[in-house]
């Protein structure tokens, strides 16, 4: 059970299992059978059942400390996986039983849900709360991204819950606040929505062709530049952005000379004009500084008084 455990800690498959079992019986690890018999519980099915035996230990643990403390609150947010299955992720923060120490804050179940709407949602957490064992009573907040199908007066998900527990407090999340201005703030300026489109392309031009990068290296041990390889810009990770950027602007010199050696003209002429190259470096300023907030806001223990202050800081920081 201690190598199943490990296994999972550490994001290994249990198909692995077997040969880990077989490693430690050669190293004469105390309490391991001698040989590999069925009932030597080494085999991938014995696996599972001490996998599904640890989770449902685990699970009837975190629900007691949750009995126990005073109240609890939910943060849920949706993801869509490659099979376009939808799923609602869920995490409790809640107290000690003596009410001593920072909050905690865990990760609680991942619900399959056939859609996203809000009396969908309303009915997985209801369930999942009953089938725990915890009361609406309790429930004091519920942290979301602020969708209307999360927060709409009419239909949205919180409207249901609110009918439960009507001094619930309805968060909308900081990190998702601070998305949506963003995001908003870009639309005004096209140049960087190219900047973007910019990026994509060196990403998808050298991932394409092993030949490309070795020519890169090649140019960036010529130039005496640091080797870097581009990065890929991920929709749901809020530093993914700043850091492939501003690994754009490091590698614009040798990409740049690539191009104009292979006649990339559309590419090279659009890459080469001043407000574009303008808008990339100083795209790369406010996602530094933005990334920063986003670090802070991504804390596993946020003293929120200082908040406000950062949140002061960075617009200062982009006024001047």
């Amino acid at each position: 059970m201690k190598l199943v455990y490990w296994m999972v800690q550490e994001d290994l498959p249990l198909s692995k299992y077997e040969s880990l079992c077989l490693l430690t019986m050669s190293l004469h690890t105390p309490n391991m059978p001698k040989n590999k018999e069925y009932t030597s519980y080494t085999n991938h099915m014995a696996a599972k059942e001490f996998l599904f035996a640890i989770s449902q230990y685990l699970e009837e643990l975190q629900t007691s400390k949750m009995l126990d403390s005073p109240f609890f609150s939910l943060m849920l947010d949706e993801s869509t996986d490659r099979s376009l299955e939808k799923h609602l992720v869920v995490y409790a923060t809640f107290l000690n039983s003596k009410g001593l120490g920072p909050p905690i804050s865990q990760f609680l179940k991942l619900i399959n849900v056939c859609n996203g709407r809000g009396k969908t949602t309303y009915d997985a957490i209801k369930h999942l709360m009953e089938s725990r064992g915890l009361s609406t009573e309790r429930l004091i907040g519920v942290s979301t991204d602020g969708a209307s199908s999360k927060v709409g007066n009419e239909n949205g998900f919180i409207t249901f819950l609110k009918k439960d527990v009507p001094n619930l407090v309805g968060v909308h999340c900081i990190a998702h606040r601070e998305a949506l201005a963003a995001s908003d703030a870009s639309k005004k300026i096209p140049e960087l929505l190219f900047v973007e489109k910019l990026e994509n392309k060196v990403y998808s031009w050298l991932q394409n062709s092993t030949k490309r990068n070795s020519q890169l290296i090649a140019l960036q041990e010529l130039m005496q530049l640091e080797t870097l390889q581009a990065l890929q810009i991920h929709g749901v990770r809020w530093l993914s952005r700043g850091q492939a950027i501003e690994r754009l602007v490091a590698l614009m010199p040798p990409i740049l000379t690539l191009w104009k050696n292979e006649r990339k003209d559309s590419w090279y002429d659009k890459a080469r004009i001043f407000s574009v190259q303008f808008c990339l470096h100083m795209f790369v300023d406010i996602m530094c500084e933005l990334n920063k907030l986003n670090k802070q806001f991504q804390e596993e223990y946020i003293d929120v008084s200082s908040l406000g202050a950062a949140i002061d800081v960075t617009v200062n920081t982009l006024k001047r």
